[in-house]
């Protein structure tokens, strides 16, 4: 089916821009301005000064002057990009803050091509005998091309560049795996493709190490247009054992780029201690599928997950992520965690990390999740500690745009679609679908755990909640309950549901409502208004620590302002055409959010 949505820690500071054009002092801080292509470079806005409002309300528009790119533009108060082809690139960005005031500022990033030694590794052709220094003259086996980068960066690091080529169409299989040597070293170091044809280089661990692991002092390596294969099986469930494919177990400015995948433990992990140094990951457009326990697990800081499609995990978490200070999560596909556990893990699972006698905690802040499609288990994503008593602290989230699907494998049926126990979190513009998979829907939960602090300043805004199940046709009442947000805790404070919309006409059974709260939390806590829920089998509006009320006796005390229980005359629900027919209460009702429609998700692949 085929879905849109409409609606390298361095050794110097990271270089500054900034700009004083209109009455926002728009910043840029960039992770590097120079490098060798393909550079992957982390943008950062949280330095501009805002006349008004905070930078969940500023809108900031990102353009890469990159026309080759899938994503030549971007949104966000963090954000980032991969420069492919050598070249001199302009990046400008554009701030409007709440009220309006505006500011622009930029800069240059330069991309130079590769300059340094290659090692030429071919299956057909190559011969471990020889350096693998010229295209006529390939090693065979990927043991000897890394026994040979070894040997070229001995313990004190590289004096050029080094690339390592594998032939397309080739399949190369280790036992031993990648890691590179424990001496600091600085890239470029370059693992990819040469020769025609479109099959790339396959490579093949079957041992327990991972194909690529990148240390502490590692920095500046890319691994791009490779294939890669472990030993786990995810029809028999056997195999792999500890394979972990790609670990950037430290370093900066490491970048994973149009690779495949498949068969392993966990496809990528940056995991470890958290004083290990980690920074400048990127991920993007690469495939990765059917691994047994994650698709990808990482912690670090300005992380970037771009464009990828994750598919099919039998255990655990499809993308986790275990602290993160600065990360974008933009036009990823990540679908059907927990696949045969039947355990309800995450599509997306966002938490911290905890102070654990060794280490200080690390607490998770200005992550900007935008444009993805979440598919599955009970809950698809979590914005959360691990657990209710870990002492995890998350902050500053932005989950924007996103298309969240409910469970079509796994045992687990779909029940929450979001789970935020954080502060300063904005959830908008998000599309919600339900179907017979998921017969009690809860679009946002906000909770509250023992072990941090209650969540406040959480802003549920311009979303849009479908719910495409049908009555069941035996029964006298419908079999479906929808609920858009469920707010609890004694101390959750400062909540936003405003200019939300609901469209579930086979909903019915309690606790249907807009709004429902409990454990304690107190409504004058809540801003609930120019709502739209469309469920005419109900006639509860919210319920307050198990007391029903409707719309209007809801409005009598105060809340729900503009707030309607209309058919929003949705065009066609059913394939997921959300626009608003003419005529439609919906049109004009709401207000301006801040989200940009303009600046949408690239034709997302076929889910499969």
């Amino acid at each position: 089916m085929q879905i849109a949505i409409l609606s390298l820690t361095l050794l110097v500071p990271a270089p500054r821009q900034h700009a004083l054009q209109g009455k926002v002092l728009a910043e840029i801080r960039a992770s590097a301005t120079t490098g060798v292509a393909p550079l992957a470079v982390f943008f950062d806005a949280l330095g501009s000064e805002l006349r008004s409002g905070t930078p969940h309300d500023a809108r900031y528009e990102w353009t890469f002057s990159d026309p080759s790119s899938i994503r030549p533009k971007a949104l966000g108060f963090c954000a980032a990009h991969v420069f492919e082809k050598p070249g001199t690139y302009v990046v400008a960005l554009d701030v409007a803050d709440k009220d309006g005031n505006s500011g622009r500022a930029s800069v240059t990033v330069k991309v130079q091509d590769f300059v340094g030694t290659t090692i030429w590794v071919s299956e057909a052709r190559g011969n471990d005998k020889s350096d693998g220094k010229g295209a006529d003259k390939p090693v065979r086996s990927f043991d000897r091309a890394l026994a040979l980068l070894g040997y070229k960066l001995g313990s004190s690091g590289p004096k050029t560049a080094v690339r390592v080529l594998f032939e397309r169409g080739g399949t190369f299989t280790t036992a031993r795996g990648g890691g590179l040597p424990q001496g600091r070293f600085e890239g470029p170091i370059v693992f990819g493709a040469y020769g025609p044809g479109p099959r790339r280089p396959v490579l093949v661990q079957t041992g327990d190490d991972p194909l690529f692991r990148f240390g502490e002092s590692s920095s500046g390596v890319r691994v791009m247009d490779l294939e890669m294969r472990g030993t786990f099986s995810f029809a028999t469930q056997k195999g792999g054992t500890y394979q972990h494919l790609v670990a950037f177990d430290g370093g900066a400015g490491h970048l994973l780029y149009r690779c495949s995948l498949k068969g392993s433990i966990y496809g990528v992990s940056a995991a470890g201690s958290p004083r290990v140094v980690r920074s400048e990951i990127t991920i993007a457009e690469c495939t990765i599928e059917e691994m047994r326990d994650y698709g990808a697990y990482l912690g670090g800081d300005r992380l970037a997950v771009l464009d990828n499609h994750f598919e099919k995990v039998s255990q655990m978490h499809v993308l986790r992520v275990w602290y993160a200070r600065k990360m974008v999560i933009v036009g990823n596909e990540l679908l059907d965690p927990s696949v045969h556990s039947g355990l309800g893990r995450h599509a997306l699972k966002v938490h911290s990390f905890a102070a654990d006698g060794r280490d200080k905690a690390i607490p998770t802040e200005w992550v900007w999740i935008a444009e993805n499609v979440l598919r599955g288990s009970a809950w698809p994503c979590a914005i959360a500690p691990e657990n209710k008593e870990l002492a995890e602290l998350v902050s500053n989230v932005v989950f924007e745009r996103n298309l969240v699907l409910p469970d079509e494998l796994s045992s687990a049926k779909t029940n929450q679609m979001v789970l935020v126990v954080a502060r300063d979190v904005t959830v908008r513009g998000n599309v919600f679908v339900g179907s017979d998979r998921s017969p009690d829907l809860l679009g946002v939960a906000v909770q509250q755990y023992p072990n941090v602090p209650a969540p406040e300043r959480v802003r549920l805004l311009g979303n849009t909640l479908v719910h495409l199940g049908e009555p069941a046709a035996t029964q006298s009442r419908p079999h479906i309950s929808v609920l858009f947000a469920a707010l609890r805790g004694t101390g959750t404070r400062e909540i936003v549901v405003q200019d939300n919309l609901v469209h579930a006409p086979a909903a019915g059974m309690p606790p249907t409502a807009l709004v429902a709260t409990g454990d304690g939390f107190d409504a004058a806590n809540l801003v609930e208004q120019r709502n739209l829920m469309f469920a005419p089998r109900s006639t509860v509006w919210a319920s307050v620590q198990d007391q029903p009320s409707t719309l209007a006796e809801w409005q009598a005390k105060g809340f729900g302002v503009g707030s309607l229980t209309s058919d929003p005359r949705l065009v066609a629900p059913k394939s997921l055409d959300l626009r608003l027919e003419p005529g439609s209460p919906a049109r004009a009702a709401g207000t301006t959010l801040g989200a940009a429609p303009d600046v949408v998700r690239p034709a997302s692949r076929p889910l499969r």
